[in-house]
């Protein structure tokens, strides 16, 4: 009796028949002895590799890659072997989890005046928080902002006929209350 078997196995098994195993492609011949006639088997096998994939990632801090039933958020290689109906399938995971970029800013500016943090502005007092996203991880933003007043002072200033009084780049000979801005190095002056 003769037979012809076609059989397909994963790299990595074997295939028994009669008292031998095969792990290899090739096409064998065996006789198997039974008590009423010898079979002659003709064997036609193929191995089949594993699918092997690589991967080289990089996320940000507090995401995660998932491959297959694990999910991964530390920087690493990882090794999985996805079982699938034909042959499995080996994963190798070079991940990289990169750190938020994380900023503090200490700004004073002047009252009535404003600091822009990617889309914000501010222009009250205060610690602000932002995130600002880019191509790889975003940046975390921490602004400090002091908002410094305005000097105001009040002069009150007599004169006699013909005499003049200069604030800034003005002169006054007249009787009158005047408002002047004075700009100085820090925050301006108003004088009344």
């Amino acid at each position: 009796k003769r037979d012809t078997l076609f059989q397909t196995i994963c790299e990595g098994q074997s295939f028994a028949m009669g008292s031998n195993n095969y792990a290899a492609t090739g096409v064998y011949t065996d006789t198997l002895s039974t008590l009423s006639c010898d079979s002659i088997v003709l064997l036609n096998l193929t191995v089949n590799p594993y699918k092997r994939d690589s991967l080289t990632l990089s996320i940000c801090s507090g995401q995660s890659f998932i491959v297959g039933a694990n999910n991964y958020s530390t920087t690493g290689i990882y090794i999985d072997t996805l079982i699938t109906s034909s042959c499995d399938s080996i994963v190798v995971l070079n991940l990289t989890v990169n750190d938020y970029k994380r900023e503090t800013i200490n700004i004073s500016i002047c009252e009535g005046q404003e600091y822009i943090v990617g889309n914000n502005s501010y222009s009250l007092a205060g610690t602000y928080s932002d995130t600002l996203p880019n191509s790889t991880c975003d940046s975390i933003v921490t602004l400090n902002l002091l908002v410094n007043p305005y000097k105001r002072d009040t002069l009150f200033k007599t004169i006699c006929e013909g005499q003049n009084f200069i604030v800034g780049a003005n002169n006054y000979s007249t009787t009158g209350v005047y408002i002047d801005t004075l700009n100085t190095a820090g925050c301006d002056s108003i004088v009344l």
